[in-house]
């Protein structure tokens, strides 16, 4: 008798509130998000009250990119949810370009999301990705958070999560879902190449991991999960003494260099990382390399380090700061002007009855190339970063 597992029907562990005030789905037209569009729709039927968003960005980097964004189109459509989809522009010369299509992408789902005031974004990441992400950063060097790789449930903003509900599925789980539901769906022939880093790692070093020890994908994903509450104590141990020590001024915070040197060497890094994400207004980590060159600084007590994102870390006469740069300054005070009008732009919206939460009245939308959202300071959102906090359920 055969007791082969049946994947269906995939059940998404997630905060309720996220069918209740909307989600954002990010659908390229492959397997992974075709299957992520067809459960989220099954799961908003019988709980969902706001909109439920399919956003498509076509980069233009394939010859198929035009056939992939009609196909999602189509299929959207089919479904009466229409999908948002956005033009990139040109990837500049000398770009990364792997990276510069995920800080797109999560630019602008994460601007739908605001502009209908969703409360997640969700994205069909799985356990395979979990794997291969695990071994790219083993492969370049990280430290416990890298060891965590993806969570299920981030922050993406102060208001919105980043929700990834297959983490815990393998890509063959997916694959069985969208046979036994005759899922169509657009194959990436990059994915099955080996011209990108994320490439090899899959088809090169994974087999031959598993070709090592049997399992081998299966207890590298198992050591992200169980490294993640560590990770997750010592991150809230930082953001404690972050809050304890920090003083803030108008362009950044400064602490006494003797309560940071008496921190536990694991915590000490930790604070400096949080402090420039705070300072910078992102996600991202900063590296090994620049962690070590600030904690010199900080240990010799005297000297000044220039990171990226425009942010300066500098050491003097007992003092520790992590300052803006003046043109760094005076983009922060723009955004948030400009974020206080278009605030103000959709209380009046709503006022006169043309709320953009009515998801009866999303209809297919070509995202403008002028929209300012997408062209700011931001890095992608990192992996890693947060747990969820336990307002869970299950559908």
């Amino acid at each position: 008798m055969s007791h082969r597992r049946r994947f269906h029907p995939l059940p998404l562990h997630c905060d309720p509130r996220y069918f209740e005030r909307g989600l954002v789905l990010g659908i390229s037209g492959g397997i992974d998000s075709v299957v992520l569009l067809h459960r989220c729709i099954a799961v908003w039927k019988n709980v969902g009250k706001g909109p439920l968003i399919p956003v498509h960005v076509n980069y233009g980097l394939r010859p198929q990119a035009d056939e992939d964004q009609h196909f999602v189109e189509q299929l959207a459509t089919a479904y009466g949810h229409p999908a948002q989809i956005y033009r990139a522009p040109r990837a500049p010369d000398g770009a990364n370009i792997q990276a510069w299509a995920r800080t797109m992408r999560y630019n602008v789902f994460q601007a739908v999301a605001e502009t209908h005031r969703c409360a997640a974004v969700a994205v069909a990441h799985h356990a395979d990705d979990q794997i291969e992400t695990l071994l790219w950063h083993l492969l370049r060097g990280t430290g416990l958070d890298g060891l965590v790789g993806m969570v299920a449930v981030r922050p993406l903003t102060a208001t919105i999560d980043l929700y990834r509900p297959f983490l815990s599925y393998r890509r063959a789980d997916l694959m069985s879902y969208a046979r036994e539901h005759d899922l169509s769906f657009r194959d990436d022939l990059t994915n099955s190449g080996d011209h990108y880093t994320r490439g090899r790692i899959r088809h090169e070093l994974l087999p031959l991991c598993e070709s090592i020890h049997a399992g081998a994908g299966r207890h590298m994903a198992a050591l992200a999960t169980s490294v993640a509450p560590d990770a997750l104590l010592l991150r809230t141990m930082a953001q404690t003494a972050w809050e304890t020590m920090a003083t803030p001024c108008v362009t950044g915070v400064s602490w006494e260099r003797t309560s940071l040197l008496a921190l536990a060497p694991a915590l000490r890094p930790r604070v400096l990382s949080l402090a420039y994400r705070k300072a910078a207004g992102t996600w991202h980590h900063v590296g090994s390399d620049q962690l070590r060159r600030m904690q010199e600084i900080l240990e010799r007590g005297r000297g000044t380090y220039h990171l990226p994102q425009g942010i300066t870390f500098e050491c003097h006469r007992g003092v520790c700061r992590i300052r803006k740069g003046p043109l760094r300054f005076l983009y922060d005070r723009a955004k948030g002007i400009l974020a206080t009008v278009r605030r103000q732009h959709r209380k009046n919206i709503n006022e006169i009855g043309r709320s953009s939460r009515d998801h009866e009245a999303i209809t297919t939308d070509i995202i403008s190339l002028d929209d300012d959202r997408f062209c700011h300071f931001g890095d992608p959102p990192c992996f890693g970063e947060s747990t969820t906090d336990g307002r869970t359920g299950q559908f």
